[in-house]
């Protein structure tokens, strides 16, 4: 039996509303997008919107996607990685912020813990990992729902990049 998680709503009348699912790895790219706009619209924060990257770091990012294959990814890099994106003008702790799931994966299954990793295999898969974050930001401030905003833009074209090969 699964419970479905409710939202009461700030008067008092006691109405409630079904707060969505969190997307499954299976859902598409555009419904993920949807939730994630639904998610910072339910919190009242419409004014945060996924972001667009710049189109020249588009054609930066689209290279450094084909560039690295999340299967086999090492710690090593992931810092490449990060550097990469740093190099195409997005911010140190946002480049940080992205490769971050990949080394938790790593930490993970060098502990012997790969059962609670981030199963993260593809751009896609990231993707939908910072989608899922944002879903679940529960009571974050605003610095941090941008941030993961962004992190989900930038995956987003990530993922693109990997679909149009």
């Amino acid at each position: 039996m699964s419970r479905t998680p409710t939202v009461m709503a700030k008067d008092q009348s006691r109405v409630t509303h079904t707060a969505t699912a969190a997307p499954r790895p299976d859902d598409s790219r555009s419904r993920a997008m949807s939730v994630a706009q639904e998610r910072l619209n339910h919190e009242g924060l419409a004014e945060v919107r996924l972001p667009v990257p710049d189109p020249r770091q588009i054609y930066d990012l689209r290279r450094i996607a084909a560039r690295y294959d999340l299967r086999s990814m090492s710690g090593t890099d992931a810092v490449r990685l990060a550097s990469d994106l740093v190099a195409c003008g997005f911010e140190e702790a946002d480049a940080l912020a992205l490769t971050l799931p990949i080394s938790s994966r790593n930490l993970m299954s060098k502990m012997g813990k790969v059962a609670r990793a981030p199963r993260i295999e593809s751009w896609t898969d990231l993707m939908l990992h910072h989608v899922q974050q944002l879903h679940g930001a529960r009571g974050v401030d605003r610095k941090r729902l941008d941030q993961l905003a962004r992190m989900v833009a930038l995956s987003e074209v990530l993922a693109e990049a990997e679909q149009e090969e």
